[in-house]
């Protein structure tokens, strides 16, 4: 049975403006700009079929998750499986500092096609696909057809790369459109030049 499945980044928090790791081990609110985005999404969303809306823990994604929910009146249920990826050591630091103090281990971060790297005491990619996988494939126990779920770049990233689409930036509420059936979830494309097809959250609803 087909599930209709919109991915989509939490919003932005202080750390995120900063520039800093946040992993699991770091969670903050949403700022000013966070909660705007999600009015955004909010608003964006009104025009899709949406059921019941999954999220992270963490409480950057539950903010988010619960500003769709509450507008549309849909379950919002938690799900471990969708936390961030264990940065371990990184987590809290300046992407910049972590860039100059461990190089090398910052360049098998960035490396997408690196499956099998983690920072000390943290989760390699491989890991953070595996349990979002075993998420996406509760779909087919699930009543619910179309549903939003609401993670963080990490996660987002990795599963992007298991589509071949190598794509190391992901906007704070960017939305991903895919579908899963008979066992497999696969990324909607536009048509047209073969990119992911995204729902715009362009700038008409500053009113």
């Amino acid at each position: 049975m087909k599930t209709d499945i919109y991915l989509i980044r939490h919003g932005e928090t202080n750390l995120n403006r900063d520039g800093c790791f946040q992993g699991q081990g770091r969670n903050p609110p949403l700022n000013e700009n966070g909660f705007e985005q999600a009015r955004k999404l909010v608003l964006t969303m009104r025009f899709v079929d949406i059921e019941a809306v999954y999220t992270s823990p963490l409480i950057r994604a539950y903010q988010t998750a619960e500003a769709l929910a509450n507008d549309r009146e849909l379950p919002l249920i938690k799900d471990e499986r969708l936390l961030e990826a264990n940065l371990g050591v990184a987590e809290g630091k300046l992407k910049k500092v972590v860039e100059k103090r461990m190089p090398s281990a910052y360049f098998k971060w960035r490396d997408l096609s690196n499956w099998d790297f983690a920072f000390d005491k943290g989760e390699t990619r491989r890991q953070v696909l595996s349990r979002f996988m075993d998420f996406i494939e509760d779909s087919e126990k699930r009543d619910h057809r179309h549903i939003a779920v609401v993670t963080h770049a990490g996660v987002l990233r990795a599963f992007l790369a298991s589509q071949g689409i190598q794509q190391s930036k992901i906007s704070n509420t960017e939305i991903v459109h895919c579908v899963y059936e008979n066992g497999k979830l696969e990324v909607i494309r536009d048509q047209r030049n073969n990119s992911i097809q995204k729902i715009n959250l362009g700038g008409n609803y500053d009113r």
